[in-house]
Formats: C-alpha cells, structure tokens, sequence
C-alpha cells in the first residue's frame, strides 16, 4: 500500500542525513551550501513568499524559525532584506545537531536566534503558533515520503500564518548542473548534491504533500527560474487536519484480459468524510478498493492511501481473519502489524471487540464461528489500530440489526477522529442517516466499471 503521495524520489543517505556528521565533511558540503544559497538568493525567497503571501507594512514585526537551518546564511540574508523592506524581523535557526548549530553561532547578528530541534518533534521543541512563518529550505527532500507529510504538518503547527518551503526540484538538468557544480569537490560531495536533487520534488508533488498535511496552499513557484521551487501555504487548522484526503484515486484504470473492469475512475475521500461506494454487481467497486488498499496495481492512473499520521484499515468482501487463531489473536496481530505500541495493545484489543460485541469470543477459533460473528471480529481487527484511512468491503453482510447499528456507529466515530472512509454497500441510506444525526461529511458515489 503507498503513501500519500505517490512518487519518483530516489531512496538514499547523504551525508548530512547523519545525527551528528562529520565534522570535515560537513563543513565542506556546507561551505558548498552556501554557495549555493547565495547564487540562488535563499533569503531573498522568503521574503519575497512573506511579501506576497502577507505583505506586512513598514515598521511591522516578522518573527521567522528555520528548521534545519544549516550555518543559518539564509537567515542572515533574510534579516538584510526584510530591514531594507521595513520589517522588524528575527530569526529563529534551529538545527538538530548541536555541532551544525556551533558552526553557525560563530557569526551572530542582531535578531538571529538559535535552538536545538528535531523538525519531526518541532511542535514540542519550539511550540505551537508561537512564530509567523516557519521556514525549511533545501531539508525535506532528506525525509521519506511520510516524514515529509509529518514535518509539513509539525511546521504548520508552529507557525501563526505561513509555511515557506523551498527545497530541490526534481529534473535532469538538475542533476547535470548539481554535477557541475561539484566538479573537483569530493567524492562524498559529488554523491550528496547528486542524490539531493534525486531526492527532490515536482512542484505537483510538493502541492500534494502540502495538502496531505492539511495546508492550504497559496502559491507555488519555480524560484529565478533556477534549480528551486518555493510553496507558500497557510497554517495548519489544528492537530488532526481534517479535510485533508487519506484515500484518492485518480484516473484508475484496471483490466483483466481483455475486459476493462475500471476505466479511469477518480476519487477522493477526505479526514473525516464517510463515502458510500454504490454500483451494480460487477461494476468493479471491489476492484477500486482492492486497488486503492495496495492488493492490485492499476494498468494506469494512480490509487494511494495515506499512511502519514495513522495506518490503514481493510475489510476484504470475504475473510480478513486467520482461521486458526482465534479472536482476541486476531484483533492483536492486526494492531502489531500496524505497528501499535506493545504496551496499547491489551486495551485497544478489549476496546475494539467490547465495541462489536465480540467480547465473550476472545478464546474462540475463527474457524469455529458463524458467519456473523466472524465478521463482527473481523471489523474490530480493521478498527482496533485507529486508522486514518479505512475501505470496507460490504462490511455489514452477515450482521444482525445489532451489528449493522454497532457498524454505523464505529464508521461515525472513526470519521469524527479525522479518519476517512471509503464503504461498499448496497444500501447507503441507514449509513447516510447516521452521518446526518452525527454531523458527520457523508457522499454517495457510483462506480460504472
């Protein structure tokens, strides 16, 4: 199943990708930085995004925090341009590694700060909206595609009003001009600005995890028309951007043989909407869920769930469970498959099966129950890890009225969390009435095949 979103990036450790890096090597690759940063005028990027996206008048206070900073040159070049501008600014230049903060302490200036952060902790490090603008410049590409989603989030939590990006893009003459750029530096050099660009981003994609952290993006832009975009975006609503899609679907195209059972079908569910999958028997909603949980790669077009803040639930149409294990075994291997925390797992077991009804089945072999039952065990498996995305396959063939009800009222509080659901029924209206009383975002969508 892939992260939100799809993509290209080359996979890889630089040498800066290292806690606490080398000494030598990383005054060399920052040396390189700088020079970069000064023929790509970093500063002068930010505010240029402040200006645009805010425009604050002469005499008006800028506050700025950097994550990731490097020897903070950009900051220094920002607080130039911003006094030119009118502002009152500062700087907050945080950097993981306190041998990394050292270097740049070693040239400080009015109104530049400087503190310790892990940017994927920076909410605790630094606290939420206490800064205008938080800021990241050439450090997201290093992250994996989730850490991505994660860290965007986390600076749209610190900040009060924007989030400026501005990180690599990935294109050939990027690597060609990174390869010249480098000629005659180091081998290790040569990798790292090699593999960065590599690591980069489409302006597309850089929209796309924007969005996947709950930012609402106001511009994105190729910088000087150099190697560089910047994306402007504003603050993070709250902690669980809700809204945000956890499960889309774009131009899905699946064939078996010769038949064509989904012909470029898209869609889209959001953090806390429910979206009921109705079609006739064959019109392929199966196969779109089966394809959007990871189970069936498309012939084109891409199908992805996001797994950023929270795993994915998936109900099958049939089975879903181990037959020789019985319930509780169950509910449990689903929860450390996700990666639930050992210690949680205990309670969110008890917790899912009291919330279906299952309870008194916790010793039972699933092959030794009736239909109903182990269907009922097989929604509190794909519940228990309190996914944020869950695609549920007629989850409510073989329930009773009590289990339909206990079915209904899970997918509203799941939804309510900020999970988003994807559903195949038959019969949408009971679940349709259930989001209504709940002030729950519900949608009906056919499939045609």
């Amino acid at each position: 199943m892939q992260a939100f979103p799809p993509t290209s990036r080359a996979a890889g450790t630089e040498l800066l990708d290292a806690v606490e890096p080398d000494p030598r090597m990383a005054a060399d690759e920052f040396r390189f930085l700088r020079r970069l940063n000064a023929v790509c005028t970093a500063g002068d990027a930010v505010a240029d995004a402040v200006d645009r996206a805010w425009g604050p008048g002469a005499g008006a206070d800028v506050s700025v925090v950097d994550f990731g900073g490097g020897t903070a040159e950009i900051g220094r070049a920002f607080l130039g341009t911003a006094r030119r501008r009118g502002w009152r600014p500062t700087w907050l230049a945080t950097d993981r590694s306190d041998a990394v903060l050292a270097l740049a302490r070693a040239a400080g200036e009015a109104g530049l700060a400087f503190a310790q952060a892990d940017l994927l902790d920076a909410v605790r490090a630094v606290g939420a909206r206490t800064h205008d603008v938080s800021h990241a410049s050439l450090v997201l590409h290093h992250l994996p595609d989730a850490d991505v989603v994660r860290a965007l989030h986390q600076m749209g939590t610190v900040a009060r009003r924007l989030v400026v990006w501005n990180d690599l893009l990935r294109e050939p003459l990027g690597v060609i001009g990174a390869r010249l750029m480098t000629l005659g530096a180091s081998p290790t050099l040569r990798h790292d600005a090699v593999l960065s660009v590599r690591r980069g981003f489409t302006m597309d994609e850089a929209c796309a995890f924007a969005e996947a952290a709950g930012l609402r993006v106001r511009d994105v832009r190729r910088w000087r028309n150099g190697p560089r975009f910047v994306l402007v975006a504003d603050a993070a609503e709250g902690p669980i951007p809700m809204r945000r899609p956890v499960v889309r679907a774009t131009d899905v195209s699946v064939r078996f043989g010769a038949r064509t059972v989904l012909d470029r079908v898209s869609l889209q569910v959001g953090a806390g909407q429910v979206v009921a999958l109705v079609g006739a028997n064959g019109a392929g909603k199966t196969t779109l869920l089966r394809t959007l949980a990871g189970a069936r790669p498309p012939q084109s077009g891409r199908a992805w769930c996001d797994r950023a803040f929270a795993p994915v639930g998936y109900l099958p149409q049939h089975g879903g469970l181990i037959a020789g294990l019985d319930a509780r075994a169950n509910v449990a291997f689903a929860l450390e498959a996700s990666g639930w925390p050992a210690g949680r797992r205990d309670a969110a077991v008890r917790a899912a099966m009291d919330a279906f009804g299952v309870a008194e089945l916790g010793a039972t072999r699933v092959d030794r129950m009736s239909v109903g039952q182990a269907r009922r065990v097989a929604l509190a498996a794909a519940f228990a890890p309190a996914p944020a995305a869950l695609l549920l396959d007629e989850p409510e063939a073989g329930l009773d009225a009590d289990g339909r009800a206990r079915l209904a009222a899970a997918i509203v509080a799941a939804a309510q969390r900020g999970a988003g659901v994807l559903v195949v029924t038959h019969e949408p209206g009971p679940l349709q009435a259930a989001c209504t009383a709940a002030g729950v975002a519900f949608a009906s969508r056919g499939v045609d095949g």
